[in-house]
């Protein structure tokens, strides 16, 4: 089964590096600076920032939807994945999720989940494939088991 991973958009965040640090934190947003690489993975770019770079830590919906797996997340951002976001090459997961130890949560259309895995990140891509040829499954977000953190979204490509 074909599949794209999906960064987040950045249109919708950039304009929060804008704001002053006050008005960040009356939105409950904190502002970084990465001192550490890996360690700040930026959902935009789906790299992971380097050292140095402004990140900002926000609490993001991935499943918006009421209902019983409505939920939201802790995910870092970084200031350059504005400029460089855009679609990681299709039916490859890029390197910064490939290094880490995943949970693949697949979806139906009603945003409920009908299966979930645990796997290393260089297993994704045949993991993915999988879940993504399940009649019913929609899409499949791609998670930190770690932390618990919302990565990307998988869809059939």
């Amino acid at each position: 089964m074909p599949f794209q991973i999906q960064p987040l958009e950045s249109h919708h965040f950039e304009h929060l590096f804008a704001l002053t640090e006050t008005e960040l934190l009356q939105q409950g947003i904190v502002q970084m600076i990465a001192d550490e690489k890996p360690g700040f993975p930026c959902r935009l770019s789906l790299r992971d920032a380097e050292k140095g770079d402004t990140v900002l830590l926000l609490n993001y919906n991935h499943l918006p939807k009421p209902g019983p797996y409505q939920s939201s997340h802790a995910i870092f951002i970084c200031k350059n994945g504005v400029k460089e976001s855009q679609l990681p090459e299709a039916d490859t997961v890029p390197p910064m999720i490939a290094r880490l130890n995943l949970s693949l949560r697949a979806f139906d259309a009603e945003q409920m989940m009908l299966d979930g895995r645990l796997c290393q990140g260089t297993e994704a891509d045949e993991i993915i494939r999988e879940l993504l040829a399940m009649p019913n499954c929609a899409y499949v977000h791609i998670h930190s088991a770690s932390r618990g953190c919302y990565l990307a979204v998988a869809q059939r490509s």
